[in-house]
């Protein structure tokens, strides 16, 4: 199933209010947002994604919506991770990646029991940076220019890093 498949799918079923409930929960900040507001700020972003016409440029990546977890100090902390894989094994981030190369890649997932809560869990990642696609792109362009700018770079050493991260523990 691709992104624009499962969008199909969960407005086919009527899960669309799902899918809201479930943005609500992985976003805690949003637990005063009204389901309405969700519901209607994620369904102009699915219908944006479906309607995209679609390019070849990630040809041989894949969505995947996977469980990571980690233990430290004896304490397991479980996540779910949205990220594309390409051909290779490597692991990309997906958050800044134009929507419409996304939009017909193949979805690999073995973690959600609802379709509803998948799309959720991508759509979450893919508008952590704006509600639209150019809004995702402008802030793609900032951050490749300001990462151009050496004047907004401070290098530093491992060493001094790990060193810094330890004073803050």
């Amino acid at each position: 199933m691709t992104l624009r498949e499962l969008i199909q799918e969960v407005t086919r079923l009527g899960e669309l209010k799902s899918l809201a409930e479930k943005i609500i929960e992985l976003h805690p900040d949003w637990a005063d947002q009204l389901e309405s507001d969700v519901l209607r700020v994620y369904t102009n972003v699915s219908e944006e994604i479906e309607d995209l016409p679609g390019d070849d440029e990630l040809s041989g990546h894949v969505i995947v919506v996977e469980e990571i977890s980690n233990t430290f100090s004896n304490l397991t902390e479980k996540w779910t991770d949205v990220h594309l894989l390409d051909s290779d094994g490597e692991k990309w981030a997906i958050d800044m990646t134009d929507w419409n190369g996304l939009v017909d890649l193949p979805i690999k997932d073995n973690t959600c029991d609802r379709l509803s809560h998948r799309l959720a869990h991508i759509l979450y990642e893919i508008t952590f940076w704006g509600r639209t696609r150019n809004s995702v792109l402008h802030e793609s362009e900032q951050l490749q220019f300001a990462a151009k700018d050496k004047d907004n770079i401070i290098e530093i050493s491992m060493e001094d890093f790990i060193k810094q991260c330890d004073e803050l523990n």
